[in-house]
């Protein structure tokens, strides 16, 4: 009994840990075909993404759980030091949005030159939703523009409750992370392989284990 109930466990885990992680795809805006959840469980934070190729740009829409504002950026190591990142949000339905470079764990001043195109900006239901767009390459400066290419790419978010007093005056994050996802590829824990129409499924039951009776 021991040995085919841990034969069955073994399986179980065998196909858990294979398993890949789609967030909620319905939520984010037709042809965004890639998408993440930053914040993982609760999906708070959650980024969509496509690339245009012969432009060499990729559009982000960052949809979060707050009324205030909202970070994200990219960075070589994970840490908020040395990282490329935009801060927004929405106040008297007007958007905001500035590029930054975060040259230290404090506020990252703004950039001299913005290489971040703010495309729309809402606010509805709780919910904060930036539209941006950028080049793929460093534009302004390769220390302070990164550029996103092939491969895991280090991912940082942040988001208070509240919006700023101005663009040089903004509160400390109430929650933030990093994340690393293949950006470009879309694979890892970006979104789920489609199963092929003819998929079949396996059941496996084990009539010998007994469960006592309450």
């Amino acid at each position: 009994m021991f040995a085919s109930s841990r034969i069955a466990a073994l399986l179980i885990l065998s196909c858990s840990v294979n398993v890949v992680v789609r967030c909620d795809q319905h939520l984010c805006p037709t042809g965004y075909s890639r998408s993440a959840c930053l914040d993982d469980i609760e999906c708070k934070y959650l980024l969509c993404w496509k690339v245009n190729w012969p432009d060499e740009t990729i559009t982000f829409v960052s949809k979060v759980a707050t009324t205030g504002w909202i970070g994200f950026g990219v960075s070589p190591t994970g840490m908020m030091s040395n990282s490329d990142v935009v801060i927004g949000w929405v106040a008297n339905g007007q958007g905001y949005l500035k590029d930054r470079f975060a040259n230290a764990r404090v506020m990252p001043p703004i950039d001299a030159k913005q290489n971040v195109e703010l495309l729309s900006a809402e606010e509805s239901n709780g919910t904060t939703t930036l539209v941006f767009r950028r080049k793929l390459s460093a534009c302004e400066d390769p220390e302070k523009d990164l550029s996103i290419e092939t491969g895991p790419v280090w991912i940082i978010w942040s988001y208070h409750d509240s919006d700023p007093v101005s663009e040089n005056s903004v509160t400390k994050h109430s929650a933030k992370g990093s994340k690393e996802i293949n950006v470009l590829s879309g694979t890892g824990d970006v979104q789920a392989a489609p199963l092929p129409a003819d998929h079949q499924t396996m059941d496996l039951l084990n009539n010998a284990v007994k469960r006592n009776r309450l």
